[in-house]
């Protein structure tokens, strides 16, 4: 974990420890444990954080466990044909900030890129389908 501290990376949006909804519940709840132990373990150095939303339906009630109510800044993946995850993530983010957050989004084309830019999102284009497919 001391790799991204020696970095010059000025915060970080927490580890995601893929989860979907055939696995067993107790295993959804560790790999969300285990980002939110490297996440605080970052934290203690002074590393600010993005917290992950990027977790399958079956673990989106649980997805913030750890998370101090209140918590600012949130980020997820996104794809242009499941918008409504990416609203449902957002409504998770603004619910547990109390209204007030920020959000980054990583990934998606045209139609993620103009749900965050009516959002005031980050958007950060996925370059590996950009590599794949051409620029979008």
């Amino acid at each position: 974990p001391d790799t991204l501290l020696k970095t010059k990376a000025i915060g970080a949006v927490e580890v995601n420890f893929s989860t979907n909804d055939q696995m067993p519940f107790a295993v959804g709840i560790y790999r969300i444990f285990q980002k939110r132990w490297l996440s605080r373990y970052w934290q203690s150095y002074g590393m600010p954080l993005w917290v992950d939303l990027n977790v399958a339906t079956k673990f989106e009630s649980v997805a913030l466990l750890g998370v101090p109510l209140g918590w600012k800044a949130y980020a997820t993946h996104a794809v242009d044909s499941r918008l409504e995850e990416l609203k449902r993530h957002a409504d998770i983010a603004e619910k547990h900030s109390k209204g007030d957050f920020r959000m980054l989004v990583y990934g998606g084309s045209k139609g993620v890129a103009k749900v965050c830019e009516e959002n005031q999102w980050v958007h950060i284009r996925d370059a590996r389908l950009e590599a794949r497919d051409g620029k979008r």
